[in-house]
């Protein structure tokens, strides 16, 4: 059992990231100056040995090199143990960047004040966690970067996301199958891709997304706002999904719910089942759209979107003399006080 890992960045005093019950992967690159690996300090990396002495020693020098981004490496492929652990900064290094963090299998992560900078693919990975606390991240790609997720969670529960800023090339959340009970809160996104929920369903994949609350966020000029996205053929559900108190700025869709996902595309054909997709609650979402059609709701045909709320919803267009329109497909919707309004039949 690992408990209570806690990492700081030299830039950024008081940077959490913590790691609890289980033993987690972690995978930390980083940086063009001098490099230091903890295997190099001792760390045996088989789950079974004790490695935090390693970890404190190869801390220790990372954060006395004057050199310029030095690496701390724990390298990929191993497991380590570790009793509780604090690596704290502030370092002699003007800066270590992190560009790609994967958790798996922890309960008690905790994550604070890490800023990541032009990653090559997801800046944070969270699957088949527990009880994640994770807030005050500053994610930063280009706007026309693949694959650029900020958070991608995975088959983890109870992870609350709070106070960030996001600008990436793809989601800045995405909440995928196996996820329940997670939070986001005062989030800033834009560019990206937005916070979605899925994609969902891909090759005939059973999967299952719950009890998913995003609330008090900002989306400055993404191509999405709040997204739900799953595919035809698939099966389960996505269920008990909130989205309120929400500000879009010039995005492109505001709300949508797309069950054609096609990674990316949108014309996949009718298959005879699909993610069902259920309970889900807009409230207090306000703002301007990019696009004609702020709110689109294209659900699928054999399985029609179920109760789908609408309350307290105004968006009108970015560009002057422009209007927007709702869309609606294949759901089953109750709306007050929503505009533009939204009309649909199953």
């Amino acid at each position: 059992m690992i408990a209570n890992v806690v990492v700081a960045t030299p830039t950024v005093e008081n940077t959490y990231v913590t790691a609890g019950q289980d033993v987690p992967t972690c995978e930390l690159v980083t940086g063009d100056g001098p490099t230091f690996s903890v295997t190099d300090y001792g760390a045996i990396g088989d789950g079974k040995a004790d490695d935090t002495e390693a970890f404190k020693n190869a801390w220790a020098q990372a954060c006395q090199s004057t050199g310029q981004i030095p690496t701390f490496l724990v390298p990929a492929e191993k497991t380590f143990l570790l009793r509780p652990l604090t690596l704290m900064g502030p370092c002699k290094s003007s800066s270590m960047q992190f560009q790609a963090i994967h958790f798996h299998n922890s309960d008690g992560l905790r994550v604070l004040g890490l800023t990541s900078v032009n990653s090559p693919r997801n800046h944070i990975s969270i699957s088949a966690c527990d009880n994640a606390d994770v807030s005050n991240l500053h994610l930063i790609a280009p706007g026309d970067s693949p694959n650029t997720d900020g958070v991608d969670i995975s088959a983890s529960s109870q992870i609350h996301i709070y106070h960030s800023f996001m600008g990436t090339g793809d989601d800045c959340v995405a909440i995928n199958g196996g996820s329940s009970f997670i939070n986001i809160t005062d989030v800033t996104c834009g560019p990206g891709h937005g916070i979605s929920v899925g994609s969902l369903g891909a090759n005939g994949a059973r999967e299952t997304v719950e009890h998913v609350h995003v609330k008090n966020c900002t989306f400055t000029e993404t191509q999405n706002g709040v997204r739900i996205k799953t595919w035809e053929g698939g099966s389960g559900f996505a269920t008990d999904i909130t989205f309120e108190e929400i500000i879009v700025q010039n995005s492109q869709n505001p709300i949508i719910i797309d069950q054609h996902y096609c990674n990316g595309g949108h014309s996949c054909k009718a298959e005879p089942s699909a993610v069902q997709v259920s309970n889900v609650m807009y409230r207090s979402i306000r703002g301007t759209s990019a696009s004609e059609i702020a709110i689109n709701l294209d659900c699928s045909l054999n399985f029609p979107c179920d109760k789908i709320s609408l309350d307290d919803v105004n968006l009108s267009p970015a560009a002057m003399g422009k209007d927007v329109t709702a869309s609606c497909k294949n759901a089953r919707t109750t709306t007050l006080s929503t505009k533009p309004s939204v009309t649909c039949q199953v």
